[in-house]
């Protein structure tokens, strides 16, 4: 089969398979479907020092292999298909973990705009970064009594907040980045709605998924999950999107959480059969499918995407999904479809981001993070500074975690702009380790406070790399990248990856079947150069130096700097 592993690559990635079998149903909320540990090269021994450990380098999971024939496929309008990347300016909670911020709400759009008829302004700072689309999430009222800055988790109602205009101000805004050339995309959560909501207050309790366990766990306390067969539902939402795309102007929907959960057993007296998982699986897959049908008949062009591609028939209806980092991906279905499906995700790494477009994804970029230097105090002392010993007693898991990740992303900016300058790095599995990603990490305040102690010690190692260097922020760094992942998408239309060879820290996709030939691309994450030799013929045109590589006697060599990738089309 076409995109199908060898042997070899198969055993070096056995003891990620295995962890992942193991992790299987273990800790998961009834219904809701486990993610998988990431698949990863284990590192080797440590050689002579930090400066020469690997990073962390991702291979393909079991989950490979086409999950629908491309036809089955919903139509991808060019304008999206097009795109290497959407910029959230705002993410809060966005429809991946790795775009959560939660620095005291300063990411929140009443800390950006004075109203949204300035919101030309954040389509500037997406310009900045390579990209012509804005998802916009935080763009709704929240509960009467509640801070401004938490509106975001009052999903249900979607009434355009007041304290930047209203609806009048919204649609002017949204129009003038169309007339710019620009896209906006809208959040819309059809999982759930906040109990403190109008709607949630009137239909909330009515359209609740009810399992034989309990009615309501730990899964998003505040608000109710909700039953895509539940009467009503359907027509609320599907004419909530309707409003939000036909009135409102919006070029598109993000449906959060749609995609990723799965299996949700109901018993709830909604007229289904109860405690069947097919139901709620079937029921999210004709939800999508009216919601689609209702906002391509507002706006012929609109894009619908989802977060996550756990129910496979889902994308007879969306365009795209957002996924949890390249880790993550790559135990999924979706990983080899890069020229069918559009596959966005994320991650504070460059090392991760550079493995996201060599493997032929796009981006989801997420708030200030990309157009800030990392703090000018050496890490420790800022950390020290920042972050209190002991850390403080947060109420649930999802806060625990929601107070540490600008600690955590403050850590990644010092490596990125170390990177940037040239600096021999540590692996991220010492500067910014992975057990930060996994929610179990925060399962108690025991496992909390050993992320923080983590933290400092990931600080005192990059103390001496980055002091007396000049630091930057990514901004220029990104958007060569997605310039350059947009000029690739036409050659990645209908090819399908596999590795062609790989080292300890660097790894060689070739992309075949195509219409315009082979692509190859090369990804470093170690602090060496490194060079590799495959199979090819005629020319290659690297995207990100505009340097040209000829192959001889069949094969063509191919070169990358440390923590780089490199991008080679035919000529």
């Amino acid at each position: 089969m076409s995109g199908s592993l060898t042997r070899r690559q198969v055993v070096i990635g056995a003891a990620g398979v295995a962890t992942t079998a193991a992790c299987a149903g273990v800790g998961a909320p009834e219904g809701q479907v486990p993610r998988p540990s990431p698949h990863r090269m284990p590192l080797p021994t440590q050689r002579s020092g930090a400066s020469l450990e690997p990073g962390t380098l991702f291979l393909p999971g079991q989950a490979q292999g086409r999950g629908l024939p491309p036809k089955a496929q919903a139509t991808t309008p060019a304008w999206f298909r097009r795109a290497p990347a959407f910029f959230c300016p705002a993410p809060r909670t966005g429809g991946s973990v790795m775009l959560t911020f939660t620095a005291g709400g300063r990411y929140g759009l009443p800390h950006r705009l004075r109203s949204f008829t300035e919101l030309p302004k954040l389509l500037a700072e997406a310009r900045q970064l390579g990209t012509d689309i804005v998802y916009l999430i935080d763009w709704y009222e929240g509960a009467q009594g509640q801070d401004a800055d938490e509106a975001v988790w009052n999903k249900g109602d979607y009434v355009p907040r007041q304290d930047l205009g209203g609806a009048d101000a919204l649609r002017e805004g949204i129009a003038a980045i169309q007339a710019k050339g620009g896209r906006v995309l809208s959040y819309l959560e059809l999982f759930t709605v906040a109990k403190v909501s109008t709607i949630g207050k009137k239909r909330g309790a009515d359209w609740a998924l009810v399992t034989r366990e309990h009615r309501e766990d730990g899964l998003y306390p505040d608000a109710h999950k909700l039953c895509p067969t539940a009467p009503g539902l359907d027509e609320y939402m599907v004419s909530t999107a309707r409003r939000i795309v036909g009135e409102l102007g919006f070029d598109g929907l993000h449906l959060d959480s749609y995609g990723y959960q799965r299996g949700w057993k109901c018993v709830a007296d909604h007229g289904h059969p109860k405690g069947e998982g097919s139901v709620f699986d079937q029921g999210a897959v004709e939800l999508a499918r009216r919601v689609g049908e209702a906002i391509r008949a507002e706006k012929s062009d609109a894009v619908l995407m989802c977060e996550g591609p756990m129910i496979p028939n889902l994308y007879r209806h969306v365009s795209a999904s957002q996924d949890w980092s390249v880790g993550e991906l790559l135990t999924r279905w979706v990983w080899d479809q890069a020229g069918f499906t559009q596959v966005f995700t994320a991650h504070w790494s460059l090392d991760d981001i550079h493995q996201i477009l060599a493997l032929g994804h796009k981006l989801s970029l997420g708030g200030g993070f990309w157009h800030e230097e990392p703090p000018s105090a050496a890490p420790s002392a800022w950390l020290a500074k920042q972050l209190p010993d002991p850390v403080p007693q947060k109420p649930d898991r999802r806060f625990r975690r929601f107070y540490l990740e600008p600690f955590m992303r403050t850590l990644h900016a010092w490596r990125n702009a170390a990177i940037l300058a040239g600096a021999p790095v540590p692996s991220i599995e010492r500067a910014t380790p992975r057990r930060w990603e996994r929610d179990d990490s925060f399962d108690s305040h025991q496992g909390y406070a050993e992320v923080a102690a983590d933290l400092r010690a990931a600080a005192a190692l990059l103390d001496p790399i980055v002091s007396g260097r000049q630091l930057s922020a990514p901004t220029a760094h990104i958007k060569q990248l997605c310039t350059a992942r947009a000029a690739m998408q036409p050659f990645l239309e209908g090819s399908t990856p596999r590795v062609a060879d790989r080292g300890d820290d660097w790894l060689v996709w070739r992309f075949e079947g195509g219409a315009r030939g082979t692509v190859l691309t090369m990804v470093n994450v170690g602090n060496e150069a490194r060079s590799a030799t495959v199979d090819g013929s005629g020319a290659f045109d690297e995207l990100l130096t505009s340097s040209r590589v000829e192959a001889r006697g069949g094969h063509v060599e191919l070169q990358v700097p440390p923590h780089a990738v490199r991008l080679f089309c035919p000529a």
